[in-house]
């Protein structure tokens, strides 16, 4: 907590002290969802620390990118041709699921003996220049869906692939965009995999880290509650704030188990409206003590717009 706390203003442009601070969370959280099926690091992170970017940046990697990866190699017949980029990966390695994309304007490749063309651009990456290993979901051209995840070691990204995202939350870890044109990789590493698993794993896995997204956001609120309260504000008790963590918390846990046992996630988060509501009511007081927020705390603070910046 004491090196997180540490140097925050630094460390929102500073690749190599998110990092460290990442590597430093390892050591006492392995990313690994199977350890932590009813209680999330995420949680102490941001309930503790105030570092909401931090805590999403272990949900991602416990609970979207591992997930993923491990459901694409399970499903390969022969797993040589990617064991140059995931042999050397350890708790410490960050790994970026490159999903998101504008339909109109999807990711494809072409396959051309034995190279892969990839095209396109993938509009937001956590961690992207800090990663050691970027998955690329892809399409052949003209396909109407992804059949395909490219593995891709960062250094062997052009230069100037990756462009810094500007979001103004979550400054604690590195956002990028990631535009390939006409890059060349080796097919192997597009493994033939069912498609269907492909779609399904990015699908069910996508699922559970927006519930533990969620369940982070609401352990924040209350070490948001505890800044203002030290500005002599109360926006919400303790016990409101922790009520909506704990169905949060039993929500995440279902679909976490769904995720693992069967084909589909069928529950929802719970209390979405309730926590929006209680967010405006922090969003509210922050505008109106603004000019005496210190600003380490400002940089935390930015997060309770959250779910404003990521619309759409």
């Amino acid at each position: 907590i004491e090196l997180i706390n540490t140097g925050i203003t630094a460390r929102t442009s500073d690749l190599s002290m998110q990092k460290k601070v990442w590597e430093s969370v390892t050591e006492f959280f392995r990313p690994d969802i199977n350890l932590y099926r009813n209680t999330r690091p995420s949680v102490v992170l941001a309930r503790e620390t105030g570092d909401l970017g931090l805590a999403v940046l272990w949900v991602v990697q416990a609970a979207l990118a591992r997930p993923v990866l491990k459901d694409l190699t399970l499903n390969l017949e022969n797993a040589s041709g990617i064991s140059p980029v995931v042999s050397g990966m350890n708790d410490k390695t960050i790994l970026s699921l490159a999903h998101s994309e504008s339909p109109a304007a999807p990711v494809t490749y072409m396959i051309n003996g034995e190279v892969a063309v990839i095209n396109g651009t993938k509009k937001f990456i956590t961690a992207g220049r800090n990663s050691g290993l970027i998955m690329i979901t892809c399409r052949e051209t003209g396909a109407p869906k992804i059949d395909r995840i490219a593995l891709v070691n960062n250094k062997e990204l052009p230069a100037g692939a990756m462009n810094p995202l500007d979001l103004k939350i979550m400054r604690t870890i590195d956002h990028t965009s990631l535009t390939l044109n006409e890059f060349d990789l080796d097919a192997e590493r597009l493994p033939s995999v069912d498609p269907r698993v492909i779609r399904r794993s990015v699908k069910k896995w996508g699922i559970v880290e927006r519930a533990l997204i969620m369940e982070s956001f609401i352990a924040f609120l209350l070490y948001c509650e505890y800044v203002f309260s030290e500005l002599g504000v109360t926006i919400a008790s303790d016990d409101e704030i922790i009520s909506l963590l704990e169905k949060q918390t039993e929500s995440a846990s279902k679909q976490l188990e769904e995720a693992v046992f069967e084909k589909q996630i069928t529950t929802g988060n719970a209390g979405m409206e309730d926590v929006i509501k209680l967010a405006g009511r922090f969003q509210h007081a922050y505008y109106e003590k603004e000019h005496t927020i210190p600003a380490d705390e400002k940089i935390r603070l930015a997060d309770l717009f959250l779910f404003n910046n990521l619309k759409g």
